[in-house]
């Protein structure tokens, strides 16, 4: 029966079954203009403007609730917004039902069929299509040949590690010569030490197959850095931020960013003065001038707030006054590679990533640190909306 029906929400669609050399064809973008999408009364997904290029990965990437598999689904089909329009490539895709979209899409529990082998699962997509026998039978071949896994088209799923069975899932989804392929969550599932693999393996694919769009959910920012050409950051059904992820990292335009990208101390200070370029400012923090470079419109005087790594503040360092804090060990946790310290100062805290080294700071000792201003950015203190 299943065989029979149109394709379900990992299988993508296409009203016919792509020419076989299509895979070198130039990827779709993909474009929400002001997606908005609501259930009843409850908006969870509002005023969503973004494009991902032709060729690109971007991940969202979000707390729970945030809105980034909405607006994923909204890609797919399966959630039709209350305002505003998808594309994928130049078509309105707004009100098309997703076996109409040609999209690939993997989800987080793979949803393989246990009643199929490995080969019948990546070949239900292009048989629910109408594709004659020998297309199916090259586009298996080649598409379990992009994921590694030839060796296992006669396996069942039950017959199969959780990786492998995502990698299959994937196979199936690249199939059909998606015009888009959509990830959610693809790896919450998985051990640690397989995701990273797998995350190893999602880059080399996009790689070999950089014509292919991406649209990629995650919870996790290792995954996002790693992957995707720029991250949107969603926050309340909303566009927080969205930028190159190195630029995001380095550069967060604001505070709900910075804290939830790579855990940034940021800290509250005041504007004593811009450099002449208004490059640089510095800013008065407990006592403490510290100068970073200015993201945003600054004015001396006003307040605003001081973003750094945990990774960039150094135990040790000169007697230099300038981007020096002190304060007090108030917790030490223990990480292997680095030692996670959280230190006080008058009613604030900042965390500090310092390597493992032979005096271990303890709680209740006095601790200096010292940055960069390079490795500092400092942000308007606007309202927390994000």
């Amino acid at each position: 029966l299943m065989l029979d029906r149109a394709p379900t929400s990992m299988e993508g669609a296409s009203s016919a079954p792509s020419p076989a050399g299509d895979a070198d064809i130039p990827g779709n973008r993909i474009h929400f203009e002001d997606v908005s999408v609501s259930y009843g009364q409850l908006t969870v997904l509002a005023d969503f403007t973004l494009t991902v290029e032709p060729g690109e990965i971007v991940a969202l990437l979000g707390p729970s609730g945030s809105g980034k598999t909405t607006a994923l689904r909204a890609v797919a089909g399966f959630v039709r917004p209350s305002r505003g329009r998808v594309f994928i490539g130049d078509a309105d895709v707004t009100n098309e039902p997703p076996h109409a979209r040609n999209i690939g899409m993997v989800v987080q529990n793979y949803a393989l069929f246990p009643h199929m082998t490995v080969a019948e699962n990546v070949a239900f997509g292009l048989r629910a299509r109408g594709a004659n026998r020998a297309l199916i039978a090259e586009r298996v071949k080649a598409s379990l040949a992009v994921v590694g896994m030839t060796a296992y088209v006669k396996r069942m799923p039950r017959e199969l590690s959780g990786g492998q069975q995502q990698r299959v899932a994937i196979a199936r989804a690249l199939a059909i010569r998606p015009r888009v392929l959509l990830l959610d969550e693809p790896l919450s599932a998985l051990d640690a030490q397989i995701r990273r693999q797998m995350v190893e393996e999602l880059a080399r694919l996009h790689r070999e197959l950089s014509h292919l769009t991406v649209l990629y959910v995650t919870h996790d920012q290792s995954e996002a850095l790693t992957l995707a050409d720029r991250i949107a950051i969603m926050r309340d059904g909303r566009l927080a931020a969205f930028d190159a992820a190195r630029d995001l990292y380095r550069r967060p335009p604001n505070r709900f960013t910075a804290a939830f990208l790579g855990r940034a101390n940021v800290i509250a200070g005041a504007v004593v003065r811009l450099s002449e370029d208004g490059r640089m400012a510095e800013v008065m923090v407990e006592g403490a001038t510290v100068r970073g470079v200015a993201h945003g419109r600054l004015e001396a005087g006003a307040p605003a707030l001081v973003c750094v790594r945990p990774h960039d503040l150094k135990v040790e360092g000169t007697d230099e006054p300038l981007n020096r804090l002190e304060g007090c060990v108030s917790f030490v946790d223990w990480q292997g590679e680095i030692e996670m310290l959280t230190v006080e100062m008058d009613g604030c805290e900042f965390r500090v990533a310092a390597p493992p080294s032979r005096f271990t700071p303890r709680p209740g000792d006095r601790l200096s640190v010292f940055f960069s201003e390079e490795d500092t950015t400092v942000l308007p203190h606007e309202p927390d909306h994000g």
